[in-house]
């Protein structure tokens, strides 16, 4: 019984230190994101003014496909490991547009480097949009604003313009966030 135990013991004090090869990771990080997909998002009928844009959806999932959807600027996203996104664009009757990228980064450590990224280059004006800045952040543009926010592993850019007042664009911009926050943290 004696040996039994020895040679156990022995076992696994070589079994851990062989598994680790003397590296222990720091920092254990885990994502409780449901298994939510970029593709989930896609609005339809939850809000009963806004429909999508003919031709006004697509998906994308490396450089080539993110490209063609916006004007420069993809490899922000490409090299800080986005895996998956959405673009919809939608509007309203009385000529309102949305336009709104959501983009899955694995991880919401990921999510949250390139909201932060963003965040700190943008104008020195930043908009409270009705969450803490550490989570969503607008700017004022000619018309409407830019929310830029980031629940979970997703990070969200939400643009929208031909409004006459900014906390209506506001309004409208936090009536999506409110919808993609649940979407993405399971709520």
């Amino acid at each position: 019984m004696k040996w039994f135990l020895i040679i156990t013991l022995l076992g696994a004090a070589l079994a851990f230190v062989g598994c680790h090869n003397g590296q222990y990771p720091t920092k254990l990080v885990i994502d409780y994101t449901p298994a939510v997909k970029a593709a989930d998002f896609r609005i339809t009928n939850e809000f009963s003014r806004w429909k999508e844009d003919n031709g006004g959806y697509a998906t994308y999932n490396d450089a080539i496909s993110l490209q063609r959807l916006i004007d420069g600027g993809y490899q922000e996203y490409t090299d800080n490991g986005l895996v998956e996104g959405v673009y919809q664009s939608l509007s309203t009757t009385d000529k309102l547009n949305m336009k709104v990228y959501i983009m899955d980064f694995g991880i919401s450590d990921q999510a949250a480097y390139l909201y932060n990224y963003k965040k700190s280059r943008g104008d020195s004006n930043p908009m409270a949009v009705g969450y803490p800045d550490s989570v969503a952040i607008g700017y004022g543009g000619s018309g409407g604003v830019t929310v830029y926010a980031h629940f979970g592993k997703f990070f969200f850019k939400v643009s929208n313009t031909g409004y006459t007042s900014y906390s209506t664009a506001i309004s409208d911009a936090n009536l999506f966030l409110g919808f993609y926050e649940k979407m993405a943290l399971g709520n």
